[in-house]
Parts: structure tokens; sequence; C-alpha cells
């Protein structure tokens, strides 16, 4: 998470604290609180390199 927010924020995109401190990977299907968390990862991410984030920013 914090790789994408500093990639938007270099972007020149302004991140406000507010929304900020509401980001959370809970909101993610594959996370829960009870600690049972399921994943299945490609072989770049296994070999320790982050996926090219979704191009949201216009």
């Amino acid at each position: 998470m914090e790789s994408a927010i500093n990639k938007i924020a270099k972007s020149g995109t302004e991140i406000k604290e507010e929304d900020e401190s509401r980001l959370s990977p809970l909101l993610s299907n594959h996370l829960n609180v009870l600690g049972d968390y399921s994943f299945h990862l490609s072989k770049n991410i296994i070999n320790g390199k982050l996926r090219p984030l979704s191009n949201l920013i216009p």
C-alpha cells in the first residue's frame, strides 16, 4: 500500500491525510480479521517484484 501511495504522490496527485487515514488492506476479499489469508502469488511477486499499479489517474 505504501508503494501505491508513493507512486500516486509522485504523479502530482494530492493525497489528503484524512483520505490516507481511511485506507485499509482489510477492504480486500483475500484478507480478514481472523488471520486466515489466501494468496495466489505470481512468479514475479515470489521473486520480490511488485505488480504494476492500475492506471486510475487520468
